[in-house]
């Protein structure tokens, strides 16, 4: 496999565009463009930038942007960490804690709830059953 600042400069060089014009047309400075075919990457900056950087110029000049930003990323992207086994635990401590936490709560919430009931019943007693007796028809 070639390098990849090579490749962007062949591209250009195939289409006879000289570094100054391609950085006038895209608005990119010309000492990105350089840096990007002799790669020194850290003349750009981070790799947020310089992946854009990446994909405008290669589509300009012909090559696939993507694919280039993922030969970037295979090269120059160090592996994500797998996390630990107490990096885990940790995450998994937390969210059981968090879990407990508000369980206790929906059943102190409950529990509260069935107090202020209880003591409203007992403030306020039911009156007594009222019997009244009518007498429909009665003969005088």
């Amino acid at each position: 496999m070639t390098a990849l600042g090579d490749d962007f400069k062949r591209a250009r060089e195939a289409r006879s565009f000289a570094i100054a014009d391609v950085a006038s047309r895209l608005h990119i400075r010309a000492e990105f463009l350089d840096a990007i075919e002799t790669e020194r990457w850290d003349v750009i900056g981070d790799h947020a930038s310089l992946r854009g950087l990446l994909r405008t110029y290669a589509r300009f000049i012909g090559l696939d942007g993507g694919e280039m930003v993922a030969r970037f990323n295979q090269e120059h992207e160090p592996p994500e960490a797998a996390p630990s086994s107490e990096t885990l635990g940790v995450a998994i401590n937390l969210k059981t804690i968090a879990l407990l936490v508000l369980a206790g709560l929906m059943v102190a919430a409950v529990f509260f709830s069935l107090a202020q009931f209880v003591a409203r019943i007992r403030s306020h007693p039911a009156a007594p059953p009222t019997t009244s007796v009518s007498i429909i028809g009665s003969a005088q």
